[in-house]
């Protein structure tokens, strides 16, 4: 079982939450806060007219070069 803890991981829009994280009393701020940072990428991505309200969310964070396809 501890040998699985490692092997664990949670990404949040293909960026990985921290193993500190991954508990049942800090996952919900994690996940919280990540939303928090990457929220202004997707307000810059609007700004600047790369995701409009036609595109797929999926899509646009499946293509960003952080993101490892499918």
């Amino acid at each position: 079982m501890q040998y699985m803890m490692f092997l664990l991981q949670t990404l949040l829009n293909g960026i990985p939450i921290s193993e500190k994280h991954l508990n049942a009393e800090d996952f919900e701020e994690a996940v919280l806060s990540e939303i928090m940072n990457q929220t202004p990428v997707f307000q810059k991505a609007v700004y600047k007219g790369d995701f409009t309200e036609g595109d797929n969310a999926l899509d646009y964070i499946m293509n960003q070069p952080n993101v490892m396809p499918r």
